[in-house]
């Protein structure tokens, strides 16, 4: 079985082989630098997503109690998107660390095998 490429504008179904086995994304080593590019700009946006969201108070439009419901509702769903955006920048981050280090392995791999 052939993995997906990471720049495969088509939906791509994931196939496991055995219920065990990791899915894999095949990158090439060339196309490396644009992916780490690319995933340094989502990351990017997603801390320009969480400023903006900290930017807001949200205040009761009255005092009676749906109005305060309403308020600390939304107050609740703000944080948790700010919690949710938090979380994926994370993957985001150890997705962009883990291919830097498979990259220079396979670069350091390719070194050894030319001397």
């Amino acid at each position: 079985m052939t993995a997906p490429r990471w720049d495969d504008p088509e939906p791509v179904p994931v196939r496991l082989e055995t219920p065990s086995a990791a899915t894999a994304l095949r990158v090439d080593p060339e196309r490396v630098h644009t992916l780490v590019a690319r995933l340094d700009s989502v990351i990017r946006d997603i801390v320009d997503l969480e400023h903006q969201l900290r930017a807001p108070r949200i205040v009761s439009a009255g005092e009676d109690p749906v109005s305060r419901n309403a308020a600390l509702q939304s107050s609740l769903m703000l944080r948790a998107s700010i919690d949710y955006l938090s979380s994926w920048r994370g993957s985001m981050i150890a997705a962009r660390e883990a291919i830097v280090r498979q990259a220079e392995g396979y670069r350091q791999v390719d070194i050894g095998a030319r001397a």
